[in-house]
Order: C-alpha cells, then structure tokens, then sequence
C-alpha cells in the first residue's frame, strides 16, 4: 500500500492530526502513515510552499501527499489533487503547491469534484483531503477534472523567495533561497547584517552568525550555541539578500 504523508500547520496539540489519521484509518485501516511536518508556516501558504517543496526528494516511493496550510479553507478556492515523480499531492489550490509543482517531472493537476458539500466548512483537511488520500492507496480515485498550471495559484512566485519561511526551535532561520554553490563566495544581508557562509557550525566561533546550505538545500541562517532569530531579530517574512 503507498504511504499516506502529512504535512500541515496545525502543530502537536490539540485533535487535529489525531482526526485526519482516524479518518485515512477508517478508510484504510492498513494504511502506512508518515508525519512529516506539523510546523508548517501557519496560515502561509506561500511560505510553506518553498519549505513543502524541499523535502521532495526525501518522499517515500509513491507517496500520497496531504498538505494543508488552508487560511482559506470554506471559501471558493479549489481542492486540488497533483502527480508527478510517482507522487500524489492533496491539497488547496492556495499557493501551496506551486513550487512542488516545478520540481516535478511532467507533473499533472486536477480540481477535485466533490460530491456533495464537506461536513465542516473549517476542516477540509479531515473532510476533504484525507479521505481523499484514503481512498487513493485503496485503489480508488476521485473525479477530477484536468486543470492548466498557468491557473494554479502561485503560478507568479519566484522560483527562489528571498525571505525566511521558517524558524525552528534552535533559532535557525530557513529561507525560500535554493542553494547553488557558486553562492558561497557571497555574503548573505538580514536586518542589516551581513552573514558569511559556513560549511557547518564548526567552522565558526561560538556565537557567530553565518549562512550555510541545509539538508533540503536551502540556504538557512544560524548562529553556532545561539539563536540565529532572537540574535539577528529575524521573523518569518524578513527579507534577505546576498550582497
């Protein structure tokens, strides 16, 4: 059976993800189910979409994806399901999707046709998407209709955002800049200060800031033994820049 994966904002309290897992096992009680990431962005969907869009080429084989950073949730937005790479990604037609979208191999979208109206307009992600990815590694499919890329919502957003999209609980800053290596001879500005790259948190002096490639080559922020957000006042949304 192909893994069901979930990647949302809804955090570790709270019922939220212990309802979207009733509901895929319910549907498919040997479902193989993965948490990925609960600390999506929350209410972010651009954000997200540049952090979603790194873990790719971490997937499981065949993976059934439910993403869900839904501010949006019961208004006419689509609910859209996407293949490609052998993958299957569920989710709303906001934004979050898009970058995976170009990462893609020959990817395909479609609206999903509901039939009839979800139980709550608040929680699509237990009464939508997850029956939805239940139903998929069951071996059945929701009606879909074929819809252009060019309509996908964030279609316009850069293929790198020079923003941070996320801090962790270290203090790390991860942005929405892909690394190339030939980046490395840059320095990186935030908040007026100006960062030089690092291999690793070794490779400097205890509390020094820098910047380096992470493990989902994004360019992210630290400062080693310290909080690279609290040293540097960084936010989700602060601008950088290589200079």
């Amino acid at each position: 059976m192909r893994p069901i994966v979930l990647a949302t904002d809804y955090g570790s309290s709270g019922g939220y993800v212990g309802q979207l897992k009733s509901v895929i096992y319910r549907r498919a009680s040997h479902a193989r189910v993965i948490d990925l990431d609960h600390c999506l962005p929350g209410m972010n969907p651009r954000a997200s979409a540049y952090l979603l869009a790194g873990y790719l080429e971490y997937l499981p084989r065949r993976s059934v994806v439910v993403a869900v950073v839904d501010p949006g949730v019961g208004s006419s937005r689509a609910p859209v399901l996407m293949e490609g790479d052998g993958h299957t990604f569920i989710g709303p037609d906001n934004g979050l999707l898009s970058i995976m979208y170009r990462k893609l191999a020959k990817a395909e979208l479609f609206e999903i046709l509901l039939q009839g109206e979800p139980t709550s307009r608040t929680f699509h992600g237990r009464d939508v998407f997850a029956p939805v990815a239940a139903n998929i590694v069951s071996g059945s499919r929701p009606d879909l209709k074929p819809v252009s890329a060019r309509e996908m919502q964030g279609a316009e957003w850069p293929d790198s955002l020079y923003e941070v999209i996320h801090t962790d609980r270290f203090g790390n800053a991860i942005t929405g800049i892909t690394f190339h290596p030939s980046d490395v001879s840059q320095v990186l500005r935030v908040n007026g200060r100006c960062l030089r790259y690092a291999e690793a948190f070794y490779c400097v002096e205890k509390g020094e800031g820098f910047w380096y490639c992470n493990s989902n080559n994004l360019v992210e922020i630290a400062a080693r033994d310290g909080s690279a957000a609290e040293n540097l006042g960084i936010t989700v949304g602060t601008g950088v820049e290589f200079a």
